[in-house]
């Protein structure tokens, strides 16, 4: 073994989420190269998910689980001072902090989005950025607004897109038949979503529009897949906006079923407001359903337009509130099939050739060999 490198991520299996894929993907692929050791440390409160082990190997990567981030920070050092790290990636600024501060080993920054923060965690999210050895960030717009906020050098930092498994998201291979049978959906037009409910997702403006497309095409339907904080005032809205019989909540689903979902709907929409952390990072959601080739629709946030661009990979509203979004919907669906399939085989051949975990991979061991 060259090198042993250990990774601080919020959360990770069996919790599913964007982030948690993402990190499965990146480091089951970074284990499985030659002459590295992959360990990661992770705060799970076992009251929001279970009682876990405390340590396990998951397809090559050594898992370590604590309660809390009190209990990381201790875990930290006992860790650094068992196993001798050639490097630490933390995939925050508060982790990069904590590993600033448990010593001297180098330190690899990721940022998975920006947020809006007060005075201190500007400062402190400052000192992180110029101590670490390098930077990886989700987008371009992500790295040019580090550049300019913290006047940081252009060659310290690179984007590390979210890849894909293109044999898992086939559309070729994978049908929606089974979902749309299953929620009586054969023969309607369906827009849908997948992924979490959360705020910054955008999902309530997306029930706002659906009911306004409604008045052009009212045998349609809203599929939402997913779970999370919202879900309760997204029922709540639907329930009186009066379209109980036209939105079906389908829940969380695992992962390996979200191309069958993605197959079932017609057109994809990303909703989401315009925030920092939406306009820094390029969602795992988007690149799915262009791979799907599914008619994608997004807001104009940075984060979607960087790859969902206007007429030749999807299509982007004018706006952010409901009537921008309904028309955009309404001009997808009024296309010609033709051009929405030009546009759809668009999307699917700019995500093989620029979603790769592999080159993700790739970009990761040349930082660490660099350091």
């Amino acid at each position: 073994m060259d090198m042993r490198i250990l990774h601080l991520g919020v959360a990770y299996l069996p919790y599913i989420g964007g982030s948690t894929i993402r990190l499965q993907a990146l480091l089951t692929l970074l284990a499985k190269r030659p002459n590295i050791e992959v360990h990661l440390l992770v705060a799970m409160d076992p009251r929001r998910f279970g009682v876990l082990p405390a340590y396990e190997i998951i397809d090559g990567v050594h898992v370590h689980r604590v309660a809390d981030q009190t209990q990381l920070f201790l875990a930290l050092f006992r860790l650094q001072s068992a196993m001798q790290f050639d490097a630490i990636h933390v995939h925050n600024a508060r982790y990069g902090l904590f590993a600033i501060l448990s010593g001297n080993k180098p330190v690899i920054l990721e940022f998975h989005a920006l947020r809006e923060m007060n005075r201190i965690k500007d400062i402190l999210t400052q000192f992180v950025c110029n101590r670490a050895r390098y930077i990886f960030v989700l987008a371009h717009s992500a790295k040019q607004q580090l550049i300019n906020h913290y006047n940081l050098l252009e060659n310290r930092i690179d984007v590390l897109y979210n890849g894909i498994k293109f044999d898992l998201f086939n559309p070729e291979l994978v049908s929606g038949q089974m979902i749309r049978d299953k929620f009586n959906l054969t023969g309607l037009k369906v827009i849908g979503y997948v992924g979490t409910f959360h705020s910054w997702q955008g999902v309530h403006i997306l029930v706002e529009s659906f009911k306004l497309v409604l008045s052009h095409y009212p045998d349609m339907k809203l599929l939402l897949v997913g779970d999370g904080p919202e879900k309760e005032r997204l029922m709540t809205q639907v329930g009186e906006l009066g379209i109980e019989k036209k939105v079906i909540f389908a829940g969380s689903v695992p992962f390996l079923e979200t191309p069958s979902y993605l197959a079932a709907i017609d057109v994809v929409a990303i909703t989401r407001p315009q925030t920092a952390e939406t306009n820094s990072a390029v969602p795992l959601k988007v690149i799915e359903a262009m791979c799907m080739k599914k008619s994608v629709l997004v807001t104009p946030v940075l984060g979607l337009i960087e790859v969902v661009r206007h007429n030749q990979t999807g299509w982007v509203s004018e706006g952010f509130d409901a009537r921008a979004i309904s028309n955009m919907i309404v001009s997808v669906l009024d296309l010609e099939e033709d051009k929405r399939n030009s546009v759809e085989h668009m999307a699917r051949e700019y995500v093989l050739r620029n979603f790769s975990w592999d080159v993700s991979v790739d970009k990761m061991l040349e930082a660490y060999h660099a350091i």
